[in-house]
């Protein structure tokens, strides 16, 4: 079980490597986690930490529930979990309720509420 964490491991950095080029096209030849276009090295590196735990874990899971499975199979697992993480965790937030009552907490005097 191992090696196919460490192959989706390997599939997450191939996937972090595609988010690297992307960024670093966008600044246009800096380094992308320079401020001030970017985060920082420290947020940068913890980023990279995140993405190789989930597609580890999910590799890892992925493996148990396979029969059989295939070193190219578990490092396309780990090469698309951290994106569909990402993107569940969109939709969990578009569902979620924002909380708003309707009032603007900034507007409320103190006392206000003993006069009702």
């Amino acid at each position: 079980m191992w090696e196919f964490v460490l192959w989706g491991m390997l599939g997450g950095a191939a996937n972090r490597g595609v988010n690297y080029l992307e960024a670093a096209a966008r600044v246009k030849g800096g380094k992308p986690w320079r401020r001030p276009k970017g985060p920082g090295g420290g947020a940068y590196l913890a980023a990279l930490v995140v993405h190789l735990f989930i597609a580890g874990v999910t590799a890892g899971a992925a493996s148990t529930l396979v029969q059989g499975p295939t070193v190219w199979m578990i490092f396309g697992i780990g090469a698309v979990a951290p994106a569909a993480v990402k993107k569940a965790g969109q939709y969990a937030l578009a569902l979620a309720p924002s909380g708003d009552t309707g009032e603007d907490a900034d507007e409320l005097e103190v006392g206000e509420d003993d006069e009702k």
